[in-house]
C-alpha cells in the first residue's frame, strides 16, 4: 500500500534527494503503523512515521509538495495526515468541517463510507527513467534507481545494486551478491535490550509488551513467548481480556471492539453514562 506516484525530493534537510517507499502495515493487535523506508535499502532502519489503532484497513496517498501522507480510514469516516517526517496525525477528515477564522465546526452525520475507499492526489509530474527497469539494471538480485531526471542524463551509475537479507554486495563485482558468515550475528546486552527473533535487531527491554511493536517480526510482543503472563497497556488503553490493548476511549462505547467483547462487558461499563442510557432504553421498552 504504497503511493504508486513516488518522486525524488529532498527528505531530510542535508541528505541528498533520494527515493522512499511509504506503507502500512498492522500488527496482531490491530496497531497500524505508517512506515517510511529508503529504497535503497543502505539507509538506517525504516521509520515509523505514526501508530494508531484501528480496526480498518486503509488507504493512503502522498501530496509530495506538501509532503504530507495522506489516509482514509472508511469506518471512522475520517480522513488523516502526518508530515513526511512524522509527528503528531492531523484529523482532517469528512466528518468535520472548520471554517478558518473562527475555528468552529460542526458535525456532519454520515450513515457510511464504501469499504474499498479510493484516495488519490493528482498533480502534474514527469515520469522518472531508471536503468533498473531494463534486465534489473544487471544486478544479480536487487537494484535501486539513482537520480535521473530524463533519459539524456542516465549513463551506467543511475542504478545502484544491492542484495537482500543475509547477503551483501561482493566485493570485486559490485554487480554480485556473496552469502554472509553463518557466524556473523547481532549481540545485545542481556541485561538491558531484547533482540528480535527474525531480525536480530535489538531493543530496550521496556518497549517489551507494551502492546506496540518495536521489532518488525512482532516478537517483542508475543502472547505465547515473551509476553506469556507478562503483558501491560498503555496508560490510555484498556487490556482486554483476550490480552490485546484498545484505546481506552473506545471503553464502554456500545460496540465491542475487543475480540472477546471485554470491553463492553456489565462488570467493567456499570456505572458509565452510556452504560446507564442504554439501561434506561432497554427499561423503557
Amino acid at each position: 500500500m504504497h503511493d504508486p506516484h513516488l518522486k525524488d525530493y529532498p527528505l531530510l534537510g542535508k541528505r541528498k534527494l533520494a527515493k522512499y517507499l511509504f506503507y502500512s502495515c498492522t500488527t496482531q493487535l490491530r496497531q497500524h503503523n505508517i512506515i517510511r523506508a529508503r529504497l535503497g535499502g543502505n539507509d538506517l532502519d525504516p521509520t515509523t512515521l505514526v501508530s494508531f489503532f484501528s480496526f480498518n484497513p486503509i488507504v493512503m496517498t502522498i501530496d509530495v509538495a506538501a509532503r504530507k501522507v495522506y489516509w482514509l480510514d472508511p469506518f471512522q469516516y475520517s480522513l488523516y495526515r502526518v508530515d513526511v517526517r512524522g509527528g503528531e496525525k492531523e484529523d482532517y477528515g469528512v466528518n468535520r468541517a472548520a471554517p478558518k477564522n473562527d475555528g468552529e465546526f460542526d458535525v456532519i452525520l454520515i450513515d457510511s463510507l464504501p469499504v474499498a475507499s479510493q484516495l488519490y492526489f493528482f498533480e502534474n509530474a514527469s515520469i522518472s527513467v531508471s536503468k533498473c527497469l531494463e534486465n534489473n539494471g544487471g544486478c544479480e538480485q536487487l537494484c535501486y534507481p539513482v537520480n535521473c531526471p530524463n533519459a539524456k542524463n542516465c549513463d551506467d551509475i543511475s542504478r545502484k545494486c544491492g542484495c537482500a537479507d543475509g547477503f551483501i554486495v561482493d566485493r570485486t563485482n559490485p554487480d554480485k551478491c556473496s552469502a554472509l558468515s553463518s557466524g556473523a550475528s547481532t549481540k545485545c546486552d542481556e541485561n538491558t535490550q531484547f533482540k528480535c527473533k527474525h531480525t536480530e535487531t535489538c531493543i530496550a527491554r521496556e518497549k517489551i509488551c507494551n502492546g506496540k511493536w518495536d521489532c518488525y517480526d512482532g516478537s517483542d510482543e508475543d502472547l505465547r513467548g515473551i509476553c506469556a503472563g507478562n503483558f501491560s497497556c498503555g496508560p490510555d488503553e484498556f487490556r482486554c481480556d483476550s490480552m490485546t490493548c484498545i484505546p481506552e476511549y473506545l471503553l464502554c462505547d456500545g460496540r465491542a471492539d475487543c475480540e472477546d467483547r471485554s470491553d463492553e462487558k456489565w462488570t467493567v461499563c456499570r456505572g458509565t453514562a452510556f452504560n446507564d442510557w442504554r439501561h434506561l432504553i432497554s427499561s423503557v421498552g
